[in-house]
């Protein structure tokens, strides 16, 4: 699987090295106008337009019954009991789309995560280097060292916690670069990436030795190998903030809606029925 998230994360470098250099907002604008184009474009050929639309037609009716005959109860709560049923009706023939649709969409919030979801660090910046061993190689705990690139210093001496496997550093970045922060375990060298600048990198802040879940949710690194006798590594970066006026936004709330807006605006030109 590592072969395939590798191959993933390269086609999607691809794209976001475009606007590595510019700010956030440029990247996820135009990747959210494109998102929304395309998941039109997967609507309409994967979803039942025809009978959408006479469903739509009949929703609308049931309110102008309401609308019409609102001093008679009987003819109102009938409508109300309709529309709830064509509701349901929509809703079973959007769930098609919407499967087609999960798995490429949640393989691409992933993707962005890497770039939207935290920020490079800054000189300045302190932060914890975790790394948990495997059940069976806990008592090596005392021989687990590491070696950081120049632009890091070690600032708190390594924390042993025997009871879980956790090692943790303290670390503080000096400076900007590019470079690994290498494990030293069993006698063999584990590398997890740091970066400390600009711009828009792609970030990758875990290390796992294995399971789907974490393999899916981590694709920009390789898998640990089983012999290094390490379950994680893992370093936090700090949340990027993405401001509207004075608030700091979530970038999954921008995206979706920037998407969502922009989808519906143009479903007449695509001649898509939603």
């Amino acid at each position: 699987m590592d072969s395939l998230n590798l191959a993933i994360t390269s086609l999607f470098d691809l794209y976001f090295n475009l606007f590595q250099e510019v700010s956030p907002w440029i990247g996820l604008s135009f990747i959210s106008l494109v998102t929304g184009i395309i998941l039109l474009i997967v609507f309409r050929f994967t979803s039942n337009q025809a009978a959408i639309g006479k469903t739509k037609e009949r929703i609308r009716g049931h309110f102008l019954e309401i609308r019409l005959f609102q001093d008679d109860p009987v003819i109102v709560i009938g409508s109300l009991g309709r529309i709830m049923k064509d509701n349901f009706i929509y809703l079973r023939y959007t769930m098609v789309p919407f499967l087609f649709m999960l798995v490429p969409v949640v393989l691409m919030l992933v993707q962005m995560d890497m770039r939207y979801g935290s920020r490079p660090f800054t000189a300045g910046d302190e932060t914890v280097l975790r790394v948990e061993t495997a059940k069976g190689s806990r008592e090596n705990l005392e021989k687990l060292k590491i070696d950081v690139p120049d632009f890091v210093r070690v600032n708190v001496r390594p924390v042993r916690i025997p009871s879980t496997g956790e090692v943790l550093w303290g670390l503080k970045i000096t400076g900007e670069g590019r470079g690994d922060i290498s494990i030293s375990a069993k006698g063999s060298a584990q590398k997890l990436s740091i970066v400390s600048g600009g711009g828009v990198p792609r970030i990758v802040g875990t290390r796992t030795n294995g399971g789907f879940w974490n393999r899916l949710l981590n694709p920009g690194s390789k898998t640990l190998r089983g012999d290094s006798g390490l379950k994680l590594i893992e370093i936090k970066y700090p949340a990027r903030e993405m401001k509207i006026g004075n608030r700091t936004v979530h970038w999954l709330i921008i995206y979706f809606a920037i998407s969502v807006v922009f989808g519906y605006s143009v479903k007449g030109l695509f001649g898509v029925e939603v």
